[in-house]
Parts: C-alpha cells; sequence; structure tokens
C-alpha cells in the first residue's frame, strides 16, 4: 500500500520505532504535534506545514531513539520527503510514486 505525501512527510519504518522509539509506536503516535499520521503495514507518515514545525517533529524523535547525523544531515531510520522535491537524503528501503504522490516501503 502507498502512503500519501503532503506538503513535508516525516516517514519511519514501523520496525524502527517498535525497536528504537522510547515508548514504541502508541508513543510514537501520541507525539504526532497534528491529525496527519498515516500508516501502512510497513510505513508511518506525519505530514508538517512548514519547516519550524518539521524542525520541532524531527528534534523530538530523534530524542526519543532515533538516529539522526547532523553533519551529513541524514538518517538511516527516518527520511523526510518532499512532492516536488523528493527525499531529503538517501533511504534506499522508500520507493516514491514517478508523480511524487506516494511512497512505498521496498526492502
Amino acid at each position: 500500500m502507498a502512503i500519501p505525501i503532503e506538503f513535508f512527510s516525516v516517514i519511519v519504518p514501523k520496525q524502527v520505532i517498535q525497536q528504537k522509539y522510547d515508548g514504541g509506536l502508541d508513543q510514537y503516535k501520541a507525539d504526532v504535534p497534528n491529525a496527519s499520521y498515516k500508516e501502512d503495514e510497513h510505513l508511518t507518515r506525519v505530514g508538517l506545514m512548514d519547516d519550524l514545525s518539521l524542525t520541532f517533529f524531527c528534534e523530538k524523535i530523534i530524542s526519543k531513539g532515533l538516529h539522526f547525523h547532523e553533519a551529513p544531515n541524514y538518517s538511516t531510520d527516518f527520511v523526510v520527503v518532499q512532492q516536488l522535491q523528493g527525499k531529503r537524503w538517501k533511504a534506499e528501503w522508500l520507493n516514491q510514486t514517478d508523480d511524487g504522490d506516494c511512497v512505498n516501503y521496498c526492502n
């Protein structure tokens, strides 16, 4: 199943949340700052409208245990995707549809 991409989308595999996020999937859902949470069998998505909201949410999930390297601006645990610009960094476990509207898990 495909997950829709809207504005800034933070995509995290469910397996990563279950293994690394303090409090697991239930806490992750509780930490989402708006009603944009979507999921399929493998992925979660949180949509954010602006850079500031995106920054705050990413800081939150990093503080709860997800990996992020600031110097190369890269994570192995999650990726930020924009509809027209695509992924902000390489995430080989994620495919974006040709029109950019959706992503699929591909691991």
